[in-house]
């Protein structure tokens, strides 16, 4: 890629998302995505993995609106919901005017990169939809903020610009070695079987909005995978306590509605005390203002409070008992989700 002075990323990534949103702007999707009356669709999920110390936190905080980054390694999974208003604000500049703006909101998950957290990062990309995987660093990049890729990479120079092809070409080499299909997205004609690289910068925001649109674009071929379903899907991320409210767990709702007062079951029998969110782009976990809420559906990160709920496993499931259900089944069911943590 050395040297290819004639090739006009801006051009090749305008044309590569107008042609996929193009073929994906279907009236199945459509009218999916207009229904107010029933949710159709759940928000894809997308696991943030890695190395340590590779940036993303870093990433997730720039998306949160967050200017104090943290550097301190994750040591737990972190959850953030991300609207579809503020996907459709970023990637204004890449999307065609004519395209709609059916985008959906995206639930990202931010895991431990370090080794001895191997199985917390792994509770994570079993749960997740779509993987973000950060594998390297590239220091010569002079910063253009917030731009998509291409506008930023004609602001640099032509040896940051060669500099950033043959450290490309050299990853692109890496994957193959290891017998994976890699290329950057925009010459990706194949996003089922090879995997798309997406240049970013955490810390000043440029490719961002290419990354976001990239993931609305996947989520647009996964409508099966994706479809809401009212069989409660809920895992356990965390268990933890807060002075004042007692014990709690922190879980992903992927499908089904769960409500206040409902009777769940871990480890034991009990009953939810109270259900808290937090605010669009805030993490669950931190400190922050927590929305209170009666009743849950579809996806996002909730604080679950009850009694008797320390002992809960992380990455198991949570079950709802309604009445009438058989006690003995629910044991059975929840012994076997123990056999498959250990």
């Amino acid at each position: 890629m050395e040297g290819k002075k004639d090739e006009d990323f801006g051009a090749l990534s305008a044309s590569f998302f107008s042609s996929f949103l193009d073929d994906h702007n279907d009236e199945n999707y459509n009218a999916v995505a207009e229904k107010e009356d029933v949710i159709l669709l759940r928000f894809p999920i997308c696991c943030v993995t890695g190395h340590g110390y590779t940036g993303k936190t870093v990433l997730l905080n720039y998306i949160r609106g967050d200017p104090d980054f943290q550097y301190d390694p994750t040591k737990r999974i972190g959850a953030t919901y991300v609207p579809s208003d503020y996907i459709v604000k970023k990637t204004k500049e890449l999307k065609p005017d004519n395209h709609n703006d059916n985008f959906p909101g995206l639930l990202f998950l931010d895991t431990p990169g370090l080794t001895s957290f191997t199985n917390i990062m792994s509770q994570g990309l079993a749960l997740c939809d779509i993987a973000i995987l950060f594998i390297d660093m590239f220091f010569q990049w002079k910063p253009c903020y917030n731009a998509p890729f291409a506008k930023a990479y004609k602001q640099q120079c032509m040896d940051t610009q060669n500099a950033f092809n043959m450290k490309l070409t050299q990853i692109i080499s890496q994957f193959k070695e290891h017998g994976i299909s890699t290329e950057i997205y925009w010459k990706n004609k194949e996003m089922g079987e090879t995997i798309s690289i997406v240049p970013i910068s955490a810390k000043c925001g440029e490719g961002i909005p290419d990354l976001l649109l990239l993931l609305v674009m996947y989520s647009k071929t996964m409508l099966d995978k994706l479809t809401y379903k009212e069989e409660l899907q809920c895992t356990i991320l965390d268990v933890g306590f807060h002075k004042g409210r007692g014990t709690m767990i922190h879980v992903v709702l992927m499908n089904g509605t769960i409500c206040e007062g409902d009777r769940i079951v871990g480890q034991i029998l009990t009953s939810i005390q109270s259900l808290w969110a937090p605010r669009p782009r805030e993490e669950l976990g931190v400190k922050g203002n927590y929305l209170q809420y009666k009743k849950i559906k579809g996806v996002m990160p909730i604080k679950i409070f009850a009694q008797g709920i320390e002992d809960a496993i992380r990455g198991s499931n949570l079950y709802l008992v309604n009445p009438g259900d058989d006690s003995k089944d629910v044991e059975e069911t929840i012994l076997e989700d123990k056999k498959q943590q250990d």
